[in-house]
């Protein structure tokens, strides 16, 4: 028979480890008899359970409920305690007590009650009883005790016609369909929204074991008639009256005005004969939602708690537990009934007793009654007991404060007497008679937000939510005093104290103010004065303590005339910002106001999870918080420091502007916030802030802080700003109206979305309509300040005394300058009086931000332009003065002006004519110099075409120039050509004229072509007039004159080399150029500098960088001007440069092609260490930062640049036809557009912030790719750097690193260093050291190559070798690097690279030594490994021979079935499991919910495809001949079976129900998936039988199942490289080979004489009892820092270590010398099976040896020597050990140890499928439980490893039979101070030597 609903509620609720579960619902009770024969009684007892079946339940594991037959469980017990004396005994039945409130019966194996008689001295008894609900609720419980009585005096008494006609399960069957159910459920439903949410209780957060209780009273028999009587007055029922007093008093309890409760009903349908004496589960709950008001009366309040049971019991065709799970599927999480309201009256129409007096004449008083019941925490009953009303309250000690309880119900009992001896006071208000109750408040999400703000664990925390004022003035010192005594009188909040076991707020029922005084008055003015700014300062931002009241206040008395100061602080605990308003305002009136009791607002009830989708389709367009212009990243951000800014707004100009809002339907609170937002939205460069604005419910009842927020996205870049006010206004309201998610759910669905660790940075609060301290009172506020966790900067709207505006900014120091802040507060400022001046609400930037410069930097250069200057040089100058040295040859201006005439003759016999096109296509040197110059002097426009080129950009350059000649070197077919041998044979032409005009000429004279990384290359048409403004203005500013010497290595085709050779030749310097071989040769440059005395350099960043990488510390010494431009150059390069040229001048120049050859230049200075500024303008030129708006960006905003002047291009050249692409208007003004970003500075000078495309979206994280480019750059070792975005294996984007430079450390170095500096999200996945970037043909880093380089799969290096001896000098070592790359994906790793710094652990080794030998025949030993980590290290000791046999083809192991023995492991298991009954105990249970929506008929899918693909998967196992055997099912038969169900055939399972399953392996594949809602998440449960399945194959299956999925998803089926061996072909292969004798010798010769197992305490096994518990220890990041390099020097792996620690510190503790621990090893010796999934895994067991002088050094050496030594015979399992040793079989491990250990290196239950349309599927593990455990201790040690940041916890299981809390609490105690003691630099030390072993505050909590 199935479980019905309320049983499977019960029987799922007794394994819940949420709130309130781990408890069956039983009840317990206590009779104290007189005189009761036991042997009679114990006949009553079987009798009993023989006339009720129900008493004998038992429940299956698969849900069903079926009868146990009879048997000697279903007995009296007897406890004869007679012997005892009187105190033991009373002892023994306490004890007895404690047990059986908090016992689960074993209703699994029919134990559904339990009767038990206690004999206690002097002939006193005492008779117990348990009954567990799910086979009899409470309404059964007279029936059992009247029947167990009539048994008991008459066993032949009860007549045959009382007897049931059946049992429970025939009512079950005669229950027909309801036909209202349908109707009902939709009432419901309806209904639900309607419904209040549970009580406020003080919960506690961390609830312990459980732990009830019970409090009583019964009310005599006179008023309990009293009560009737005015029950049938107000005709209502008992239960209705008593429900009301009860309801009343929680409420003024909790301060709820409505809440739910849940009533239980017992009906049984008359379906048949008898019905009434069954004994079975009747129970339906009832949600019941109740409302009392501020003036309520009882009267009232029960005639509506009456109603709305009338219509619950008219709806309950509708099970309540249905009820509840639709509730929880709307909702946030499961909901709960915390609070139960069990009546006993009313039943039948009369006062029908609990108990017959049959009962109470043979069994006693009543003498204690206490029930339990999973995830309630107060269950408050009513029931008819001896005339009399019995009130009984049970009660959760863990959940609950016990005094809180209490005091309830001392408050309602005494209601019910005062109402029972005046019931006229049932009209009376509640408030007037009611007594009151001890209040607690319970903190909402938003407090617990504040409290964890406190701490240091988030990013921008230590912070206390609370406000600070300072108000000086003419202050009454004993007013002041006795206002203050007034108020914490009038407001409950001023009285609370926190409590924060419960964290709930505790209202005291007095409490003095917490006045302080100051007296300053004897001081000198100054003196006070510059005390009280000190006093202010640590006033305010100092956190009141959480052990006292809730606010401060501080009255300073200062020296006479000047006014005293009054400090007050307030808490955000108990109070909201309004009500601290109103509080402060109440303080300082001249007058108390008169105490004003606002009634309560309507409540209403949020629909969740409609709420919930309205929020996050309101906020998906949001993709991270405001990019204000933070100092830092603000998760960087541990101590913040707040200070305040702020402005005044005129009261006319806020009179003026809320009647221009009115006019537009907008309230004044709207129209202000949308000033400051629109004004705000101008220090973001998207124009697009997302920001909290507070809100609160309306004011109404007593003071509270019951405020949220809500998320307003702001978009100022669309509509006017009338629409962003009217929208806003909107938001507000919608939002409020969406109140189903909260303010802090809404931030984590902000951070789920967004990623990263703040959410909502940003606050604006509008206090507008807040209460102010008023004017009359004489004070003036001259402070302020709010602070709030997790927030930089707080915008607050408030009125002043006057009624002006004020408008203030709190923010985090170290997140936002002075300066920035103040700025944007007078951009407010000058926002709202421009709106108060106009009739209409109109609003731009130009109002309020600051303006531009007014005008260009500096004028045009006016002197001779550079042709002129050049040809002055060539033909007018010194003949014989060097012009030209390239390679060997030099070249004097003489010879070269020479050269430059002919090949102008030469070009004029081509019929060239000024504006006629030449392209050059030639390499570096004269023949290109004097090609270009004989163009310019000839007023042809050329064009330089890289001759490297490939050829198809080549053509497609020449093709767009329509060049009238092509001179190069290379035959070029298709064009009109040219040699320069061919041009230079020619006299030459008259000396160029004309030179001047030419030089200013705004005509086309060059065209140049960017370098198209991001796609086709432009043709960019430039003039000569811009290039004139340059090389004028730069040979100006740097001095260049004939004794230079300026070395032109930038490539010829790109626009800085235009300087190196017009301005070198216009200031008659010498040109320097290497020879063509030398083009990319630092070493050669560096030796042209040292040979030619250069003295200019002049290049893009990644030049000078290659030039530094091969400079001597004593080399360029001739440079006196380096200048690096068109890339950002690294702080780090600078800070070299300076080493070795400390005098030389540098510059930084900037500017795209499209503003000739550079427009903004900045010399650089020493302030200049961190940031190289990007600089100013050249003269001529103007740049402008603008926002998409086209809007000037204020100070430290990222704006896109925009250059206009004399610089500017004239467009690109497209087919012959000039456009103006990205050319664009500013104010009229042409100018052009950039692809750049960049911030003003204070000083007018810009800062380059990224490229427009220079951010990527790593993990929902925007990052900079310059910032983390910058950040590698500041390591000394790293001359250059270049990061970018490549998918990884699963097709995520993930942060590449391309690093170059002299002695780089190892990535795991870098990316600490990286980690001191930027966010977690900002670190690259993966660094690789590379030679030098790879650039593009214009010198500038080339990124689409740096991604091919960095993504790039396979075991050899995607670059070439960083330097000689970085490739393996023999084949030995190469084989061994070659795995090494492939196993750990580094393929840049070199032979003396460290195996454990690129992430390798034990697992990796294990694949790497099995795959080394299997393919190569290089045999290694585990430990090698460690003891030699590099592959020339362990080249030197590896031995080599003839490979293995290759493993036979995997064949088809779907065909067919096909049968197997069990392999030895699985063997193993297979005892074991037999010995527990085949049970769940070797299940599997895992759980994955998924963040973002998963599609689970795809899943199911893709999980089909692993099964199909691993045979194991689909295997059955059963017993032939008492043989076990594995089976496989054939592929085609898989139809046959159900393995997977979607969340929408969930029906009533769940996740315990699911791991719970117990497999019939014979008929059942081994696995089970089953899809689930839980809130608003899909959640996965995935069970496997461990028989087919160990930790390695389930990351082989999760790495297969993000394929499989992938492929599924995009309607493919998966294509596989290969398959892999089925497990069943390893387990008759192994089987087939039998044991080795060898093998299970040494494990006899080490384990021969080991002690037998035994609890490290010392006491003797308690049970075989496999129930437990597990402690989950989390050690602190340095002692695992330590633990790994303890390991890394003793040359053994963490796991060696940390399992010494652990062996150290039990042996200690229990005084042991000779300790056996047991752990496992993967079973994998041969890498043919590495891909293959089964359960290889098999137990060993060590002895480790302890003694006195014991050092960390020694043990490691001993664990990790046996364990390497016993790998190679981890085959034979344990079991077969032990029986070698004892001759007896083996089932249970724990017969050989108490202790085992083992480790879990990274697993992949957390991570996202990356799917082909870009979106993702993530998901993240649930954490399993351990109920069970087969053995003593068990420490699982679990890496944690993420981004190289290695995190440590051990999850301790342990046998609760065998430990209790306390020892649990020794074992780790002692293991905690162990470990740090290992994790220390002291390994040769004893361990007892020096100091005690310190303990490492690893943090411990019982999971």
């Amino acid at each position: 028979m199935d479980l019905t609903a309320m049983q499977a509620a019960y029987w799922t609720g007794r394994d819940w480890k949420g709130p309130g579960g781990g408890v069956s619902a039983h009840l317990h009770t206590e009779f104290q008899p007189a005189g009761l024969e036991p042997r009679r009684l114990d006949r009553a007892v079987r009798g009993l359970f023989r006339r009720h079946p129900m008493l004998r339940l038992r429940v299956t594991a698969a849900g069903q409920q079926v009868i146990q037959p009879l048997d000697d469980r279903h007995a009296l017990r007897l406890d004869d305690l007679r012997e005892l004396a009187p105190d033991q005994a009373q002892e023994r039945l306490a004890a007895t007590r404690r047990r059986m409130t908090h016992q689960r019966l074993d209703i699994a194996s029919g134990e559904a009650a339990e009767f038990r008689l206690s004999l206690l001295p002097g002939g006193e008894q005492r008779l117990h009883i348990d009954l567990d609900m799910i086979a009899a609720d409470p309404s059964c419980f007279g029936l059992v005790m009247d029947d167990l009585a009539r048994l008991y005096e008459d066993p032949a008494g009860i007549a045959a016609s009382e007897e049931p006609e059946s049992c429970y399960f025939d009512y079950l069957a005669r229950l027909p369909p309801d036909p209202a159910e349908v109707a009902d459920r939709e009432w419901w439903r309806a209904r639900l929204r309607d419904l209040p949410s549970p009580p406020s209780l003080p919960l506690r957060d961390q609830a312990g074991a459980p732990e009830s209780t019970r409090i009583s009273a019964l009310l005599p028999p006179a008023r309990a008639a009293a009560l009737r009587g005015l029950a049938r007055e107000l005709r209502v029922t008992q239960t209705a009256l008593y429900l009301a007093v009860f309801a009343a008093v929680l409420a003024r309890a909790t301060g709820d005005r409505a809440f739910r409760l849940t009533l239980p009903g017992f009906f049984r349908a008359p379906v048949m004969r008898g019905a009434s004496r069954l004994v079975g589960d009747f129970t339906n709950i009832l949600p019941l939602g109740l409302r009392v008001g501020p003036e309520a009366t009882l009267a009232g309040l029960a005639r509506e708690a009456g109603r709305e049971i009338a219509e619950a019991l008219s709806h309950q065709a509708c099970p309540g537990v249905a009820v509840l799970r639709e509730m929880s599927r709307g909702g946030q999480g499961v909901e709960s009934a915390p609070v139960v309201f069990t009546s006993g009256l009313d039943l039948d129409g009369a006062q029908r007793q609990l108990l017959s007096p049959r009962v109470g004449r043979l069994f006693g008083r009543l003498v204690w009654s206490v029930s339990q019941a999973p995830q309630v925490a107060l269950d408050v009953q009513v029931a008819a007991l001896a005339e009399g009303v019995l009130l009984n309250w049970d009660l959760r000690l863990d959940a609950l404060p016990e005094d809180w309880v209490r005091a309830g119900f001392d408050a309602c009992h005494a209601a019910l007497c005062r109402l029972a001896d005046a019931p006229d006071l049932a009209a009376a208000p509640l408030s007037d008679w009611l007594p009151a109750p001890m209040r607690m408040r319970r903190l909402g999400e938003l407090q617990k937000a504040y409290l964890l703000g406190r701490e240091a664990e988030l990013p921008l925390g230590r912070t206390a939510m609370q406000e600070y004022r300072c108000y000086r003035g003419p202050l009454d010192a004993e007013a002041l005093a006795r206002r203050a005594e007034a108020l914490i009188e009038r407001h409950e909040a001023l009285r609370c104290r926190l409590d924060p076991e419960y964290s709930a707020l505790r209202v005291l029922d007095e409490a003095e103010p917490p006045l302080e005084r100051i007296d300053l008055s004897d001081m000198g003015a100054d003196e006070a004065e510059a005390r009280l700014a000190a006093l202010q300062d640590e006033f305010a931002r100092a956190p009141l303590p959480l052990d006292g009241l809730l606010w401060r206040l501080v009255l300073v008395e200062m020296p006479q005339p000047r006014d005293q100061a009054l400090l007050v602080k307030m808490d955000a605990l108990p109070l909201d910002g309004a009500g601290i308003a109103q509080v402060v305002a109440e303080l300082l009136a001249p007058e108390l106001p008169p105490a004003c009791a606002l009634p309560a607002p309507p409540l209403e009830q949020a629909d969740r999870a409609a709420d919930a989708a309205w929020w996050r389709a309101r906020l998906a367009g949001v993709e991270g918080p405001p990019c204000l212009p933070w100092r830092q990243p603000l998760d960087g951000i541990d101590r913040p420091r707040w200070r305040r800014d702020s402005r005044r707004i005129p009261r006319d100009q806020l009179a003026r502007l809320a009647r221009l809002a009115a006019a537009q339907k907008l309230t004044r609170n709207s129209i202000a916030m949308a000033v400051v937002l629109e004004v705000l939205a101008r220090w973001t460069p998207d124009l697009a802030p997302c920001v909290a604005v507070p809100v609160a419910p309306p004011p109404g009842g007593a003071l509270a802080n019951r405020s949220s927020f809500v998320a307003v996205d702001y978009r100022a870049d669309r509509g006017s700003f009338l629409d962003h006010a009217r929208r806003l206004q909107e938001d507000l309201l919608e939002g409020m109206a969406h109140p189903g998610l909260s303010g802090i759910g809404l931030s984590r669905l902000l951070l789920s979305q967004m990623g990263g660790r703040i959410a909502l940075p940003v606050v604006l609060t509008n206090g507008m309509g807040w209460d102010r301290v008023p004017a009359d009172a004489g004070l003036r506020l001259v402070d302020g300040l709010v602070q709030t966790p997790q927030v930089a900067l707080d915008l607050r709207l408030a009125l002043d005394a006057e009624g002006a505006l004020l408008l203030q900014a709190d923010h985090v120091e170290q997140a936002l300058e002075p300066a920035v802040v103040g700025a944007l507060l007078d951009a407010a400022a000058r926002a709202f009086a421009a709106l108060a001046e106009r009739d209409e609400l109109t609003l731009a930037g130009a109002d309020f931000l600051p303006p531009p410069p007014a005008a260009p930097a500096g004028a045009e250069h006016a002197g001779p332009g550079h042709l002129e200057r050049i040809a002055a040089q060539l033909f007018d100058g010194d003949p014989d003065r060097t012009a030209l040295i390239c390679d060997t040859r030099s070249t004097s201006y003489g010879a070269l002006g020479l050269r430059v005439r002919r090949v102008m003759a030469g070009l004029a016999a081509r019929g060239l004519a000024p504006g006629d096109m030449v392209a050059i296509c030639l390499p570096r040197g004269p023949e290109h110099l004097v090609l270009t110059l004989a163009c310019a002097f000839s007023g042809l426009v050329w064009v330089p075409i890289d001759a490297a080129a490939p050829p198809e950009r080549r053509d497609y350059l020449l093709r767009n120039s329509a060049p009238r000649l092509v001179v190069a070197g290379t035959d070029l077919p298709g064009w009109p050509l040219a040699s320069p041998r061919t041009l230079e044979a020619h006299d030459p032409a008259p000396i160029p004229q004309g030179l001047a005009a030419l030089s200013r000429s705004e005509a086309a004279a060059y065209y140049l072509y960017t370098s198209g990384t991001t796609g086709r290359p432009k043709c960019v048409v430039l003039n000569n007039r811009a290039t004139a403004n340059v090389i004028g203005h730069t040979l100006d500013a740097w001095g260049i004159g004939a004794q230079d010497a300026v070395i032109s290595v930038t490539p010829l085709h790109h626009d800085m080399s235009v300087f190196d050779l017009f301005g070198t030749l216009a200031a008659g310097a010498r040109l320097v150029m290497p020879a063509p071989a030398e083009e990319k040769d630092a070493l050669a440059w560096n030796r042209l500098v040292r040979d030619h005395g250069v003295t200019v350099w002049c290049s893009v960043p990644a030049i000078v960088e290659m030039l530094l990488a091969c400079a001597p510390d004593d080399g360029l010494t001739s440079l006196r001007l380096v200048a690096q431009g068109g890339d950002y150059i690294k702080p780090a390069v600078i800070d070299r440069l300076r080493r070795l040229r400390p005098d030389a001048a540098l510059w930084s120049l900037g500017g795209p092609t499209e503003t000739t050859i550079w427009s903004i230049w900045h010399r650089i200075g020493p302030e200049d260490d961190r940031i190289i500024p990007y600089g100013r303008a050249l003269p001529g030129n103007r740049y402008l930062l603008l926002n998409p708006q086209g809007e000037p960006c204020p100070e430290g905003v990222a704006g896109r640049i925009h250059t206009t002047g004399v610089n500017l291009a004239l467009g690109y050249l497209r087919d012959g036809a000039l456009e103006q692409t990205d050319f664009t208007e500013v104010g009229g003004i042409r100018a052009f557009r950039s692809g750049d970003l960049g911030r003003l500075r204070g000083d007018g000078t810009i800062l380059f912030d990224s490229r427009v495309n220079g951010y990527v979206k790593v993990r929902g994280v925007r990052i900079s790719l310059a910032d983390v480019e910058a950040e590698l750059a500041a390591h000394p070792a790293v001359a250059q750097a270049l990061v970018v975005d490549i998918p990884d294996a699963r097709g995520e984007k993930v942060l590449a690193a391309l690093v170059a430079g002299r002695d780089l450390p190892e990535p795991a170095a870098l990316r600490a260093f990286l980690r001191e500096r930027l966010p977690q999200s900002h670190l690259p996945d993966r660094i690789l050291a590379i030679p030098a970037l790879p650039l593009s043909a214009n010198g500038k880093p080339d990124r689409r190559r740096a991604r091919q380089i960095a993504g790039q799969p396979g075991p050899e290096p995607t670059a070439p070798p960083e330097a000689p001896g970085a490739e393996p000098a023999d084949a030995l070592t190469g084989l061994i690097l070659a795995a090494f790359r492939e196993a750990l994906g580094a393929p840049g790793m070199g032979p003396e690279d460290d195996f454990f710094d690129h992430g390798g652990h034990s697992l990796v080794a294990t694949r790497i030594i099995g795959r080394l030998q299997a393919e190569h025949g290089i045999a290694l030993r585990f430990t090698d490994i460690f003891r030699h980590p590099t592959a020339l290290a362990l080249a030197g000791i590896a031995t080599r021979s003839a490979p293995a046999a290759p493993m036979p083809a995997a064949g088809d192991d779907a065909a067919g079935p096909q049968a197997a023995p069990l392999s030895l492991a699985q063997q193993s298991l297979w005892k074991a499991y037999a010995a527990f009954g085949y049970g769940g105990i070797f299940n599997l249970p895992f759980a994955l919910r998924f963040p973002t929506p998963v599609d689970e008929a795809v899943f199911g899918l893709a999980f089909g495809d692993l099964i199909r693909r691993h045979p194991v998967l689909r295997s059955h196992f059963r017993e032939e001949n008492g043989t076990p055997l594995q089976e496989v099912v054939p592929v085609e038969r898989l139809g046959d079976y159900r393995w997977f169900w979607t969340s929408a055939e969930a029906g009533e399972a769940n996740r315990r129900t699911e791991a719970g399953h117990v497999f019939d392996l014979a008929r059942e594949l081994p696995l089970r998936l089953r899809f689930f809602r839980e809130g608003d998440e899909q959640v996965l449960s995935m069970l496997f039988h461990h028989i087919v399945l160990d930790e390695w194959s389930l990351n082989l299956l999760m790495d297969q199942l993000d394929h499989a999925y992938r492929q599924r998803a995009a309607g493919l089926a998966p294509e596989w490289p290969d398959q892999p061996p089925g497990f069943h072909r390893f387990a008759a292969a192994q089987r087939a080979a039998d044991t080795d004798r060898a093998h299970l010798d040494y494990w006899l010769d080490h384990l021969r004489g080991a002690p037998r197992a035994r609890p490290i305490l010392g006491a003797a096994p308690g049970g075989q009892d496999p129930q437990g518990g597990w402690t989950r220890i989390d050690l602190p990041a340095e002692v695992a820092r330590g633990l790994y390099a303890t390991a890394r020097r003793n040359a053994a792996s963490l796991f060696a270590t940390a399992y010494a620690a652990i062996g150290a510190a039990l042996g200690r503790l229990g005084g042991i010398g000779d300790l056996v621990i047991g752990t496992s090893a993967s079973g994998r010796n041969d890498p043919a099976w590495f891909d293959t999934v089964g359960y290889f895994t098999t137990m060993t067991a060590h002895r480790l040896a302890l003694g006195a002088q014991d050092t960390p050094a020694a043990l490691i050496a001993q664990v990790r020597d046996r364990i390497a030594r016993s790998l190679p015979h981890s085959e034979v399992p344990l079991d077969l050990v032990g029986e070698a040793l004892t001759g007896n079989p083996v089932t249970r491990l724990d017969e050989m140890f108490e202790v085992f250990i083992q480790i879990h290196a990274r697993n992949r239950m957390n991570g996202a499928i990356a799917l082909m349309d870009g979106s993702r599927v993530e998901y993240r593990q649930i954490d399993p439980d351990k109920a069970e455990s087969l053995l003593g201790l068990q420490f699982e040690i679990v890496e944690d490893v993420a981004d190289e940041t290695a995190g440590l916890r051990i999850m301790l299981s342990h046998r609760a039979d065998r430990y209790g809390p306390a020892e649990i609490r020794r074992i780790t105690e002692a293991v905690e101070a162990m470990l740090a003691r290992f994790a220390q630099p002291q390994d040769d030390q004893p361990l007892d030597a020096g100091e005690a072993s310190p303990r490492c505050a690893a943090s411990v909590s019982p999971a």
